[in-house]
């Protein structure tokens, strides 16, 4: 359990209607915090498998050499290996039309993601001014070794995800992936 995390909305699949439906994979009817996001993002990248997540202060490294956390508990398969890889690669190719888009450059990330927009409840309503706007992905796709979720609430003056939280997730895992770059797993 982590300190001030939310269960989340997610229905049993018999409450949702046939319009909701086609609308889950936008995020709509549902509602899920970022680390719920970068758990669902841990499991497609891991072959369908997921583990609980854990919250990392920091990593002390020795030699150079950056420690690793290893999960102590036993992964749970939630969906098959084929049908994460499905998805991932569905993922990686939103993020290079995202990229395009918005021109974000995000050659050599090799990233699976997406980037979001949602309008933030307000007394029962959705707001028609007020957004959050987020970009999450795993990457390399290919050797998966991160996961990236970045949010940003009510961005002002702009509220598109591919403009705001696109590139600020770019910046981030270029660095991520520069710091580690030649490091040992």
């Amino acid at each position: 359990t982590v300190y001030g995390e939310e269960t989340g909305i997610v229905w049993a699949s018999n409450r949702y209607d046939s319009v909701t439906l086609t609308r889950l994979g936008l995020g709509r009817g549902l509602a899920v915090t970022g680390l719920q996001i970068a758990n669902a993002y841990a499991a497609l990248a891991n072959g369908g498998k997921t583990v609980a997540p854990h919250l990392v202060m920091k990593i002390v490294s020795t030699n150079g050499v950056a420690s690793v956390y290893k999960a102590k508990e036993p992964f749970k398969k939630v969906i098959s290996d084929k049908t994460s890889k499905t998805i991932a690669s569905m993922m990686k190719d939103a993020m290079i039309a995202a990229g395009k888009e918005f021109s974000v450059d995000l050659e050599g990330l090799d990233v699976a993601g997406m980037i979001s927009e949602t309008r933030i409840p307000v007394k029962g309503e959705y707001s028609k001014t007020d957004y959050n706007v987020s970009a999450a992905g795993f990457f390399p796709v290919a050797s998966p070794k991160w996961v990236l979720v970045i949010g940003f609430g009510k961005p002002y003056p702009d509220y598109s995800a591919g403009r705001v939280a696109l590139p600020a997730f770019s910046d981030i895992a270029r660095r991520m992936t520069s710091d580690f770059a030649g490091k040992k797993d």
